[in-house]
């Protein structure tokens, strides 16, 4: 996260001038995190069902124990179905799912 240096300079009594001195890592890292929301914002709102096979680390049978189980549920997108990934996210945060590294 950007955290610039400020430093306030006094050239008469009861005014102040403040200068921003931002390095080139700063503007660096500025850029990255823009870039990193951005491409979030384009990011699919959905897990397709293979997708979040591969996400959470897991098989099809522990994802289908997932869904008879309550802890996460799927939306009919057409004939298939989907997970959004809002709800999956949040499922991983509150400890109700877990990712397994591979």
């Amino acid at each position: 996260m950007l955290q610039p240096t400020l430093h306030t300079i006094c050239n008469a009594p009861g005014a102040g001038q403040t200068l921003l001195v931002v390095t080139a890592e700063d503007l660096r890292e500025f850029a990255l995190d823009v870039a990193r929301a951005v491409m979030q914002q384009n990011e699919p709102q959905y897990f397709t069902r293979k997708e979040l096979i591969k996400y959470l680390g897991v098989c099809s049978r522990t994802l289908y124990t997932y869904e008879n189980d309550g802890i996460i549920t799927a939306k009919e997108v057409g004939s298939q179905k989907r997970y959004l990934k809002a709800d999956i996210y949040a499922a991983i945060e509150d400890g109700r799912l877990k990712r397994i590294k591979k």
